[in-house]
């Protein structure tokens, strides 16, 4: 590691000992004592010392208890440890720093202190270099040398977790209240005005929604109940704030509520039954036809981000196993037009990445891993590290 010590957040040090992160031979004390980490102990996410039920072996003798990280030896007396009883069971003190002060317990112990810098790899370095830097991503120094089945394996996971969270979006509008049937056409119609106003008026176009499904429910259809939406968008007090900044001018809010309006009036009309089989995937499409707007890339993009995952929702609720089977099915091969800059940095530093692109899971990668810097539930991080 860089002699100037470990300059990074304490969870990066936490991270690193909780997955063995550094070379495990010859670990030695500042002291002077031979340690073995037969366990790293669990996480702690409440009071107390960061990991617990450890058991590692000094000198020999094995010893349990928790262990306690920090970036400096210094902040075990700066944050008030040595005067804290639930810390009186720590059995090691990890640091990543050459600069060594004594910790003591409560009880008077003096700990055993273990110095991880000496013995963090290459790879690491220059992850922990790059982790603050903006302009990449911190382990696009590496990537190149990833095997392709890496960020395969990763992109998988962000594809599945994206759509849970896709499904979890559509369930928030359901109400268990209603029959189920009223339940779920109500939540994917939400869930629809909410994606016409994806990104800048989403809050705006679910109001809109609420407003137009309450109409229809009054019996409005039709030329009269648009007129009536689109008095409630525009015109009403208090008015509704649209954000057009940045906006062209399709994704106006004025040209967005007619088209979410003609979605609706759609799916209110199919019976309920023919959204309970395989052949339900096929009726966006058929609306959309319909519409003349199925070669818009907004429209394959709903389909994929709330149609589907609303349709799974469903198959899940009334346990369908083969919509629910095929809906996956549909979800895992859809190729979606999904823009190229979200990806373009990444697969700058991996042309690799250029063939998940399209996959929906490259945006959740994206921006729930990449753009978060979440990688310490990165499978492609783990892999830089232990190479």
């Amino acid at each position: 590691m860089s002699k100037a010590g470990f300059t990074y957040p304490e969870y990066i040090l936490q991270w690193i000992w909780n997955h063995g992160f550094f070379n495990t031979q010859y670990l030695t004390s500042i002291c002077g004592k031979s340690i073995e980490v037969l366990s790293p102990g669990v996480l702690n996410h409440s009071d107390g010392p960061d990991f617990l039920a450890a058991t590692i072996r000094i000198d020999g003798i094995s010893w349990h208890g928790s262990i306690e990280v920090h970036t400096e030896a210094k902040y075990w007396q700066q944050h008030g440890h040595h005067t804290n009883p639930s810390y009186n069971n720590v059995i090691l003190h990890v640091v990543a720093s050459d600069e060594y002060t004594p910790a003591i317990t409560q009880s008077g112990e003096e700990l055993i202190t273990l110095n991880l810098l000496p013995h963090l790899s290459n790879s690491l370095h220059t992850f922990t270099e790059e982790f603050n830097q903006r302009s990449t991503f911190p382990c696009s120094s590496n990537l190149k040398y990833l095997n392709a089945e890496v960020l395969a394996k990763q992109i998988d996971k962000a594809h599945t977790e994206y759509l849970e969270k896709k499904v979890k979006d559509v369930l928030r509008f359901y109400d268990p209240q209603l029959l189920p049937s009223e339940a779920w056409k109500y939540a994917l119609i939400r869930a629809l005005f909410d994606g016409f106003g994806i990104s800048h008026n989403r809050e705006a176009m679910e109001e809109v929604g609420r407003h137009a499904l309450h109409l229809s429910q009054e019996g409005h259809s039709g030329s009269t109940l648009e007129e009536k939406v689109l008095h409630f968008a525009f015109e009403s007090e208090p008015a509704i704030n649209w954000n057009r900044k940045g906006l062209r001018p399709a994704a106006y809010p004025e040209k967005r509520i007619p088209l979410a309006l003609q979605f609706m009036q759609a799916i209110l009309n199919a019976p309920f039954h023919t959204f309970l089989h395989a052949d339900a995937i096929l009726l966006w499409n058929e609306w959309a036809k319909s519409l003349g707007v199925h070669q818009r890339a907004q429209i394959k993009i709903l389909f994929a981000t709330v149609y589907l995952p609303a349709l799974y929702a469903l198959a899940s609720i009334l346990h369908i196993h083969s919509l629910r089977t095929e809906v996956l099915a549909t979800w895992n091969n859809y190729q979606a037009p999904i823009s190229k800059s979200l990806y373009k940095k990444l697969s700058a530093s991996l042309p690799e990445f250029k063939i998940h692109g399209r996959k929906l899971g490259a945006v959740h990668q994206i921006k729930h891993y990449c753009n978060q810097k979440r990688c310490m539930e990165c499978f492609v991080l783990k892999k830089v590290i232990q190479s």
